[in-house]
């Protein structure tokens, strides 16, 4: 026979659960935070990736590029559905800092530009593993995990990708 403070226990955390699997990102500011920062890193992937097909000469930058548009719109267009769904929205513009930095790179040319750009971009990305190894171990919102886990590997990738296009160099 259980006693009380058993049955207690196990009803507390019966109601915890769906509650916890049903969050949403308002309801976390850490949740919050991750929904804002993955958009404006998608933002500012696709726009200084846009940058290097218009200014790289290189092969395998300009391959490298095109990569990053393509994976970072549709992750961009994921999370834009994971806010819908939760009736919240996603920045629509990389932040200040990330536009600066973006115009800094537009400044440069040739292998200046390219060296830059992939050093950037492996920074940038490593950064960003971070970011969701963090939100896939201690995140509140389900479907803000999900695409945690689903983008780690993505950017492992992109990582793997930006340091052999660069040594390539």
């Amino acid at each position: 026979m259980l006693n009380r403070p058993i049955v207690a226990a196990l009803a507390a955390l019966s109601l915890a659960a769906p509650a916890a699997a049903s969050a949403r990102p308002a309801d976390f500011p850490e949740d919050r935070s991750f929904l804002v920062n993955a958009a404006r890193s998608n933002l500012a992937e696709i726009a200084t990736a846009r940058l290097a097909l218009r200014e790289s000469d290189d092969a395998g930058v300009r391959a490298y590029a095109r990569r990053m548009v393509a994976d970072h719109t549709a992750a961009q267009t994921e999370l834009k559905g994971i806010a819908r769904a939760w009736s919240t929205s996603v920045p629509t513009a990389p932040s200040s800092k990330q536009k600066r930095d973006a115009a800094r790179l537009g400044a440069l040319d040739g292998s200046a530009f390219d060296r830059t750009y992939l050093r950037r971009q492996i920074v940038a990305h490593r950064q960003t593993l971070g970011v969701c190894l963090l939100e896939i171990d201690g995140g509140k919102v389900a479907s803000l995990r999900a695409y945690a886990s689903k983008t780690a590997p993505v950017v492992r990738g992109h990582l793997a990708l930006a340091k052999q296009t660069r040594a390539a160099l």
